[in-house]
């Protein structure tokens, strides 16, 4: 069989019968096009018609150039050096260019085109090969690396829509990621949507709708149309009128699973309706068990991370986490000549509690106490356990005052809180001190937390359960 190396091919194509040299081109692993002096198109082969869905019914007598403005993408843009590399070649060059070629079908194939001049025993040219051979593989290699490149989750997302919409020429691609507390899909990324903030707020439930047959199922499902299918009209019903994103489209969708673990599904939406080919099938497959294991590489990382900067008993952020973020939104306070309140706290005789109730119950009253702080405060204040029974808040944007009305809050909070076992403690209670500080008081995050301890010891030195700021 005739393959696609260079010096094999110069062999084939000096002297060889044009006759002669079609029966060897039909079985070529790669697409062949043959074309005349005139530069008509005389011959193409079963690959060239697999890759192109054109067959010689379709194109044969058609000239070189009304075969290029109809199959390969941005043929007008590309027209001259396309001309001139077809003239390069009747003069018995050999030429080369990567294109993107449109399927009948409506999708994009990327290609090399290598041209060959067919001469005759008398080295005349008789005719032009033009070899047009399937980059899928390569593109693979591309994709690979690019959904790869990072373990962050927002890049891995962006990756993987630079892949579909840029690499593979299609409209759109959406992500669902599976919420096992609610046993559903919820969409994450698709790039309709300018924001994260864009996206609809919908759970998909287990079997229903397209995402969640796939999920269900684990199996591939195709969708005619976005617009018009049952499929899709489920995900409207709950909740969600962005289907209209969506209509005259074609998608198909696959689950994303890796180890046997269902991570969530992936859909790949056409521009139009249309079927897709068996070669984007196996290319959405790879992309999919390669989606998957970006997502599972970088979910695992994320838990890693977040164990890092977290107090394992609390789930609070730790002092690591706490110097970092500090000095951050203190320069962030700075450059936009704002605000920043700091709030170190201690449980009162907590030595006591652990002593009498054991160390045990006094894990559970530092979880607690925890869970009191967080829900007296914004959702962006940055709530973090300092050391030992001490804790400390960062509250951006926030005034002295405001820092120390959320304080009092924190303080009145844990003081009536029914705390197993407090009424043995020294004051029948459970209680917390807390000292306060502020920028632009403190000028830098060591001054800070110098002023916000110094309020907190006057505060457990004044009879302590008591609020005490740095002025």
């Amino acid at each position: 069989m005739f393959t696609t190396d260079t010096a094999l091919q110069k062999q084939i194509l000096s002297g060889l019968d044009i006759s002669c040299l079609e029966s060897v081109l039909e079985n070529m692993p790669n697409g062949i096009m043959l074309l005349d002096e005139a530069g008509k198109v005389s011959f193409l082969n079963r690959e060239f018609s697999e890759l192109t869905g054109y067959s010689l019914a379709d194109l044969g007598g058609l000239s070189h150039y009304d075969v290029v403005r109809l199959i390969v993408a941005d043929a007008e843009g590309a027209y001259e050096e396309i001309k001139a590399s077809l003239n390069l070649t009747l003069e018995g060059r050999t030429t080369s260019a990567k294109r993107k070629l449109h399927h009948r079908n409506g999708y994009e194939v990327p290609v090399e085109i290598t041209g060959y001049p067919v001469r005759d025993s008398s080295l005349r040219t008789r005719a032009v090969m033009l070899i047009w051979k399937d980059l899928h593989a390569d593109l693979l290699l591309k994709i690979t690396s690019t959904i790869n490149s990072s373990l962050q989750l927002s890049d891995v997302l962006k990756n993987t829509t630079t892949v579909v919409v840029n690499y593979l020429g299609l409209g759109s691609n959406a992500v669902f990621l599976l919420d096992r507390k609610m046993n559903g899909l919820r969409l994450i990324s698709c790039n309709l949507y300018e924001s994260e903030e864009d996206l609809p707020k919908l759970l998909i439930p287990m079997g229903q709708g397209a995402p969640g047959q796939i999920a269900q199922t684990r199996q591939p499902v195709y969708v005619a149309n976005l617009g018009d299918e049952a499929l899709t009209n489920d995900i409207a019903m709950v909740g969600s009128s962005a289907i209209d994103k969506f209509k005259n489209k074609s998608s198909i969708g696959y689950p994303l699973v890796f180890r046997d673990e269902l991570l969530g599904v992936i859909a790949f939406d056409a521009e139009t309706v249309r079927e897709f080919s068996r070669k984007e099938k196996r290319l959405f497959e790879t992309i999919a068990s390669q989606v998957a294991l970006a997502i599972y590489n970088a979910q695992l990382y994320a838990r890693i991370e977040h164990l890092a900067i977290t107090d394992g008993l609390t789930g609070l952020y730790n002092q690591r986490y706490f110097r970092d973020r500090l000095a951050e939104e203190l320069d962030r306070s700075k450059r936009n000549q704002g605000f920043i309140s700091l709030m170190m706290l201690d449980i009162d005789y907590f030595k006591n509690y652990n002593d009498v109730q054991g160390h045990l119950q006094g894990d559970q009253l530092l979880v607690d106490f925890a869970s009191i702080i967080k829900s007296n405060v914004r959702k962006y204040d940055i709530v973090c356990r300092y050391g030992g029974e001490e804790f400390a808040v960062i509250l951006p944007d926030c005034t002295q005052d405001e820092a120390a009305y959320t304080a009092e809050r924190i303080r009145s909070a844990c003081e009536d809180h029914e705390f197993f076992g407090r009424e043995q403690q020294p004051a029948g209670r459970v209680t917390v001190s807390i000292g306060v500080s502020f920028y632009p008081k403190a000028s830098t995050g060591q001054d800070l937390i110098l002023f916000a301890d110094r309020a907190l010891y006057k505060a457990k030195h004044r009879k302590r359960n008591k609020v005490e700021c740095y002025v």
